[in-house]
């Protein structure tokens, strides 16, 4: 965080709701960066990843990694 700090991506500020955590704030420079890394990044696992699994596989990858969501990520009730 600090180098992305350092080059105008981000800035850290206190967690308003616990101040033990500190949050990284993307800034429009940040932005700007993501977004023209984006397109490449894509290809890329798209490459390494997805163009070497079969249909089912991809299918079942989809399956555990909305699982995996749900514990990180569980839906508000």
């Amino acid at each position: 965080m600090k180098r992305l700090g350092k080059r105008g991506y981000v800035r850290r500020e206190p967690d308003p709701q616990d101040g033990r955590f500190t949050n990284a704030v993307l800034l429009p420079e940040g932005m700007a960066k993501l977004e023209s890394a984006a397109p490449g990044h894509a290809a890329n696992v798209r490459h390494l990843v997805v163009d070497n699994l079969s249909a089912e596989r991809l299918r079942r990858l989809g399956q555990d990694a909305e699982r995996i969501l749900q514990r990180v990520d569980p839906p508000v009730r």
